[in-house]
């Protein structure tokens, strides 16, 4: 059964770990892991059902919830989870509605017959075909998926034999019964409403979400988020009726501080007044989804180049400048606060436009005309195209701004 389990996985990268809240991107055998992401962000490949009381075992193998084909126990306390293998749903983007909203109805009816946690997201469970599991596991003998039509039928149709034998037909269990938390006996209800605007959160989630929202208040303050993010998660779990270990805790209040440095979880603030760290952010801009941003973000791009091409060649003239003054191309590059091959570059082109002129300008007979003196060169061409630099780099300008001096000058910035 470890095998099925394993091959209906199907994920190749997920979070694992060692610990529950140690866990880490990782792929390959998920068999090394004890606590590992169970399903896709996508695809749902199994159901979990958390049960946080001390006879977690015997509330999943009750008659009248359908057989788990895994039920993992925790020999410290008595929890368990419950892993029911399902034909495969697609919630992600573009999912048909009814398929989900199926999905989510039979899970929140096993997490309410269990009486199980109505809060647990599942992401990250204990692994029930790892080498070593995080507890006592026990399999079913079901090797086949459910489909979620039977167990819907299961948890509406049981009828408990012992209440049927006394004659107790109306007081028959209703099992099903799709409303998410309905049954809000267990820990972290009121603690969860408290702390946590998402009520399909656990405690871990409940804690780190609370914490990052008050560290946000802290940082918009001025204020450092390390010196205050410790203490005011372990005051947020001490409030919780069952709370977390103390480790784990400080797992999550680094989390929160790494969230806020990486601009995660900001809560929107309603203010006239201009906010930096958003003027900082749509300054560096977004990853355009929609049509309107495509097109925004070609325009955008369009003005940047117009802009670094005008800046550039303000900068190529000014090199040009210099370079009439007498001043060498290390000096230039020093003034104009850039690489000496920068400037150098600068001269190519400049040079490489001017022989690309004057080859237009001789086939349209431009020499003739100079030699004969019939006309005056155009303002264009007054340039000199012939200085004494380097060996095999010859320089001309862009313009008549661009004269630059016939020997090689060896001047410097004053």
């Amino acid at each position: 059964m470890a095998e099925v389990l394993r091959a209906h996985h199907r994920l190749v990268r997920f979070s694992g770990g060692h610990e529950k809240n140690q866990a880490h991107l990782v792929r390959g055998d998920s068999r090394r892991y004890p606590f590992i992401q169970l399903n896709h962000p996508d695809w749902m490949n199994f159901i979990c059902v958390d049960v946080d009381e001390g006879d977690g075992l015997e509330r999943l193998l009750y008659p009248g919830l359908p057989r788990p084909h895994a039920i993992v126990t925790n020999p410290a306390n008595g929890h368990a989870q419950g892993f029911w293998m399902i034909d495969p749903v697609y919630i992600g983007e573009g999912a048909a509605p009814r398929p989900r909203l199926f999905f989510e109805a039979v899970r929140n009816a096993l997490t309410n017959a269990a009486g199980g946690d109505p809060h647990f997201t599942g992401h990250l469970v204990r692994n029930p075909f790892a080498h070593s599991p995080a507890g006592e596991v026990t399999y079913s003998r079901r090797a086949e998926p459910w489909a979620l039509r039977d167990l819907k039928k299961h948890l509406t149709e049981f009828v408990d034999p012992a209440l049927e034998a006394l004659g107790y037909v109306d007081e028959q269990p209703k099992l099903w019964n799709p409303v998410p938390g309905g049954r809000a006996h267990t820990q972290v209800d009121r603690a969860l409403t408290e702390h946590a605007e998402d009520r399909a959160l656990g405690r871990n989630c409940a804690v780190f979400y609370a914490t990052r929202t008050r560290l946000w208040k802290i940082h918009r303050d001025g204020r450092r988020v390390e010196e205050h993010a410790h203490a005011i998660a372990h005051q947020i779990n001490s409030e919780l009726p069952a709370p977390l270990g103390g480790r784990e805790v400080d797992g999550i209040a680094a989390s929160a501080i790494r969230q806020v440095h990486r601009g995660k979880g900001r809560q929107r603030v309603a203010t006239d007044a201009p906010d930096a760290y958003l003027s900082a952010l749509g300054r560096r801009g977004g990853r355009a989804r929609t049509a309107p941003k495509l097109v925004a973000a070609v325009a955008n791009l369009e003005v940047a180049r117009e802009k670094v091409s005008e800046r550039a060649l303000e900068r190529a003239r000014e090199a040009a400048r210099l370079r009439r003054r007498g001043e060498v191309a290390s000096a230039i590059a020093r003034a104009l606060e850039c690489d000496v091959r920068t400037v150098r570059r600068y001269f190519r082109r400049a040079a490489e436009w001017a022989q690309a002129l004057l080859r237009e300008r001789s086939l349209q007979g431009g020499d003739t005309a100079q030699a004969t003196g019939s006309h005056r060169t155009p303002p264009s061409l007054q340039f000199t195209t012939a200085w004494n630099l380097s060996p095999g780099v010859s320089v001309a300008p862009l313009g008549p701004d661009w004269v630059l001096p016939k020997s090689r000058p060896q001047g410097r910035l004053a």
